[in-house]
């Protein structure tokens, strides 16, 4: 879905923040790492969202991968 798909409606993101809480602990398991840590699960989706109000032709997947990245490069 995009972020402005994601973002359209309040029940588009309420479906969409339960995956990303998914996304975000799968690939942190995947990893055998605590990427978020610095935050809780809404600052998470806060800096995602973020992202996405910038760019809501992108891919909220993609968002997320990116986010993710930055959050794990920084040793947030």
């Amino acid at each position: 879905m995009s972020c402005a798909s994601w973002l359209a409606t309040p029940s588009s993101e309420n479906e969409g923040t339960i995956w990303l809480f998914g996304y975000w602990t799968g690939v942190n398991a995947a990893i055998g790492d605590k990427v978020g840590w610095t935050t809780d699960a809404l600052g998470v989706v806060g800096a995602i969202k973020k992202r996405c109000e910038d760019d809501p032709a992108d891919f909220l997947a993609n968002v997320a991968g990116k986010v993710f990245y930055e959050f794990r490069r920084d040793g947030r």
